[in-house]
Order: C-alpha cells, then sequence, then structure tokens
C-alpha cells in the first residue's frame, strides 16, 4: 500500500513515461525494468551495490522524495495549473503562481488524510495507517464539499481533484485498449 524505496524512484520515471508515451508506455517500461533486474539476478550482479557510497544512495532517495512530494502538491491543494513545466525549478515556480487558485476542499480532505495518516499508529498497528488514512480521506470526500457550499465558501457543483484525476486515468486506459 505504501510507496517506498525502489518503488518510489521508480515513480518520478514513470511520470515522464506516461506523459511521453502514454499508457503503453506505462506499461512497457515496468515490464523492461524487471527484465533488466532478473537479468542482473541471473548473473549475480546484486553484490556490487555494496560499492556505492551511502550518501549517494541517501542522497539519491532524499532528492526522489522530493520530487515525489512536489508532484504531489498540486493535487493536495487541488491547485489549477495550465501547463505544468518539466524541470523542478520551473515546477516549484508555477506551482507559487497557481496558489490562488487553491481548491480548499481538496485541502481539507488532504489534511484530513495526513492526519489520520500520522495519528493512527498511536491508535493501533494491527491495520496499516495508509490503508486506513485512504478509507477515511474517499469516504470524507464529498463532505467538505458540502459544508463549505453551505457556508457559501464552494460551489455546491464543485468536485474535489480526485474525480477528475480517475476519470481521466479511467479515459486514458480505455482509450489504450481500443
Amino acid at each position: 500500500m505504501q510507496v517506498s524505496g525502489p518503488t518510489a524512484a521508480f515513480v518520478v520515471i514513470l511520470a515522464p513515461v506516461s506523459q511521453r508515451f502514454g499508457v503503453g508506455g506505462l506499461l512497457l517500461a515496468p515490464l523492461m525494468a524487471g527484465a533488466i533486474l532478473f537479468a542482473m539476478g541471473i548473473m549475480r550482479l546484486g553484490r556490487f551495490i555494496e560499492f556505492v557510497p551511502y550518501p549517494v544512495t541517501t542522497g539519491f532517495t532524499a532528492g526522489i522524495a522530493e520530487v515525489i512530494a512536489t508532484l504531489q502538491v498540486k493535487d493536495l491543494l487541488g491547485l489549477t495549473v495550465k501547463d505544468m513545466p518539466e524541470h523542478f525549478v520551473e515546477r516549484v515556480q508555477a506551482l507559487a503562481l497557481a496558489l490562488p487558485t487553491v481548491h480548499w476542499p481538496d485541502v481539507v480532505i488532504g489534511a484530513l488524510t495526513l492526519a489520520v495518516l500520522a495519528a493512527w499508529p498511536l491508535i493501533t498497528r494491527r491495520v496499516p495507517a495508509p490503508l486506513v488514512a485512504l478509507l477515511i480521506g474517499a469516504g470524507a470526500r464529498p463532505q467538505p464539499l458540502r459544508v463549505m457550499a453551505r457556508a457559501g465558501w464552494a460551489d455546491r457543483n464543485s468536485r474535489v481533484a480526485v474525480y477528475g484525476s480517475f476519470e481521466r486515468a479511467v479515459e486514458e486506459v480505455r482509450k489504450a485498449f481500443e
């Protein structure tokens, strides 16, 4: 359920691949990576990882974490960015310029999900916190819209960014198999 380790690093590679080559590239890239890893395993090349210094792997992982966090800010804040740049500095600038377009229901759901993710391990460790946070965040999705619409802070017809993202993803997959 949790994206970490080499999987998180691969997300940064897959994002531009899926943007440029669509779902076909998104399906092919992990298969190619798996084949390379399998070949390296057969040739017993895993032992060479010990020659990569610890600061290199730590720095690489921290850099990947920063890139992934930057990719999530747009959806967490519900920002409207017309054209998201590819490079990190330009992306941060585009996000900063889009701050006036914050969509508060997205912020409320994101904050709720992060709070559950942080607090759940204090309650119990039997059920993974990411699973509980996902379920509560998904279940609470329409609630902030109703409350904010009653208060006049949101349009009754507005939708949380998750809806649009999911619909676009389903449409992309459908088009890929036509």
